[in-house]
């Protein structure tokens, strides 16, 4: 159930976080995983078994270079992770630098649809691409306005992608993880504050893990899976199912 035994996986921005728990569950689960990211990742690679290839998904040609590069080392493509973002944050719209929208477009957006063009081709038919959105897709924060609007495109490429590959039967999917416990979330100067909200804001009370997140990227990539494309799946421990218990109990002390 749920196997992903002998398939081939390329994970972008497989070196740390989200993708790098992707690369180890998906290798342990006995798919042959490539991944990619901008600086040199080989040595890690080396050490976990996995194929690294260097590439800025922001670039098309080389994008076009690391499909042609996997398929020649791995064979055709089974699953297609893309999963390399950037972010952008403290930036007001009036006020921002709007440089910000197109620093987050051309990595969130665009590398996601080169990896398709660029992907597709070189998949299997039923075959799956699985594109890593976030909750700012579907509700923002003050001063959220680049990244949010970049991941809202993401969710609505994978819509498209979903409706022009479903002739091959590959399903185009996305997730949408609020905030998760990785590596750089820890490096923000208010990750403590940002970690509190959550915990209140959530009904399960706190922020989502790396593995959970590679757990579901791992179900999704699986053939029992296999109908369900073109849509967009939460991962936010049922914050937008409405207000938490946490919440209502700090309204209610406001309020006294």
């Amino acid at each position: 159930m749920f196997s992903v035994t002998d398939k081939v996986v390329l994970v972008t921005g497989g070196g740390s976080g989200i993708g790098l728990a992707t690369v180890k569950r998906l290798l342990a689960a006995g798919a042959s995983v490539a991944f990619c990211n901008r600086s040199d990742h080989s040595e890690l690679a080396d050490r976990l078994g996995a194929t690294f290839i260097r590439a800025d998904v922001s670039d098309e040609e080389q994008v076009r270079a690391l499909m042609s590069q996997v398929s020649d080392r791995l064979g055709s493509i089974d699953v297609l992770v893309n999963n390399a973002g950037v972010w952008d944050f403290d930036c007001p719209i009036t006020t921002g630098d709007t440089g910000a929208f197109r620093r987050d477009h051309e990595v969130n957006v665009m590398g996601t649809v080169y990896c398709i063009k660029h992907g597709a081709p070189a998949m299997k038919d039923g075959g799956v691409i699985i594109n890593v959105s976030s909750l700012a897709a579907h509700i923002s924060l003050p001063e959220y306005g680049p990244y949010s609007a970049s991941k809202a495109a993401v969710d609505a490429v994978t819509r498209s992608a979903a409706i022009e590959l479903g002739d091959r039967g590959i399903r185009v999917v996305a997730i949408a993880p609020g905030t998760v416990a990785t590596e750089s979330l820890a490096d923000e100067t208010d990750s403590e504050a940002e970690v509190a909200a959550f915990n209140r804001l959530t009904p399960l009370r706190r922020v989502c893990e790396m593995d959970e997140v590679a757990a579901t990227i791992h179900f999704l990539a699986s053939d029992d899976c296999r109908y369900i494309s073109g849509s967009s799946l939460l991962l936010d421990g049922g914050m937008l199912a409405g207000l938490s218990v946490g919440l209502c109990e700090m309204l209610i002390s406001a309020g006294e």
